[in-house]
């Protein structure tokens, strides 16, 4: 086979699995199981990689993936799933890690189209979920609640990855740094919607536990309105752009609104990490990484 393609990175590489195979090609889905020492990717990781050698994802800084791959497109050919180790203590050695760690890879080759249809379509619905994987037998299946993955907890070797829905955050108002939010987003992998007042029913809709909300405004008049709808929302972000003056103002006027102690206290302002930013662009990247911050500790919270 020719050197292996990579796409752009994503996390969530099911997707691009889907469009391969509705395109006739086979694919399958490693998943980094096992790391002794360090790695740059966390456990869970995954790449997809089809028939012929492509793949999207990352396992580690990229020193594995070319060889993945390869070994990937044989797994497919003889239909058949692996566990391949990398790095210390694996037979490949001229595949090196920079760390000195040693990882193990679980190739799953027939990781079914009934599975893969399951897994997006909980997704669409914003279900979270978690794939169980054993890497003895090989078998894969969905998990869709705690309890059904502390009942498995004593299967043998099995390795369970999460899967959140896709994070989507509203940014209101017209001020430079939410486009420049919204860019940065994209690019972080999270869905960043446009969003002003008069689509504010429809936010509050949909706004779910994996949503977000940045407000962006010179005027700050109509902003009680829309964080007094939102803050009752199980929203895992929520900041207002604005001055600490303008914050204290803007407590004031939502403590007059009926507004707890608690609910005032989730609404992030000056919005963005301190990082003395002063351009647009600066701070998108501030208001991005508080997004990034609020989002990982959800995602690792019990």
């Amino acid at each position: 086979m020719s050197a292996p393609v990579h796409t752009p990175f994503t996390d969530n590489v099911l997707p691009w699995m889907a469009e391969q195979r509705a395109a006739g090609r086979k694919t399958a889905l490693a998943t980094l199981v096992n790391v002794e020492g360090r790695a740059p990717r966390p456990l869970g990781a995954q790449v997809a990689i089809d028939e012929d050698g492509a793949f999207v994802g990352l396992i580690s800084g990229g020193c594995v993936e070319p060889a993945l791959a390869r070994d990937a497109v044989a797994a497919l050919a003889h239909g058949e799933s692996r566990l391949i180790r990398y790095g210390e203590g694996s037979p490949y050695v001229d595949i090196k890690l920079p760390c000195g760690s040693g990882i193990d890879i679980f190739i799953d080759a027939c990781f079914s189209d009934a599975l893969l249809a399951e897994a997006l379509a909980m997704l669409s619905a914003r279900a979270p979920f978690r794939l169980m994987i054993d890497t003895q037998g090989g078998a894969s299946f969905i998990l869709r609640d705690a309890a059904e993955a502390a009942a498995c907890a004593s299967d043998v070797s099995p390795f369970m990855r999460a899967y959140p829905p896709e994070p989507v955050v509203y940014v209101f108002g017209d001020h430079p740094a939410a486009q420049a939010t919204m860019e940065l987003l994209a690019i972080a992998g999270f869905r960043a919607e446009s969003a002003d007042a008069a689509q504010l029913s429809a936010v509050t809709a949909h706004a779910d536990e994996w949503s977000a909300a940045a407000l962006f405004y010179h005027d700050h008049a109509d902003e009680p309105d829309l964080l007094g709808a939102l803050i009752d929302k199980p929203l895992f972000f929520l900041g207002a752009m604005g001055s600490t003056t303008t914050h204290a103002q803007r407590l004031n006027a939502l403590s007059a609104h009926g507004c707890s102690d608690a609910e005032l206290a989730r609404i992030q302002g000056p919005i963005g990490e301190p990082i003395a930013a002063a351009t647009p662009p600066e701070i998108g990247v501030a208001v991005t990484a508080s997004i990034i911050k609020a989002w990982r500790q959800k995602l690792s919270a019990p």
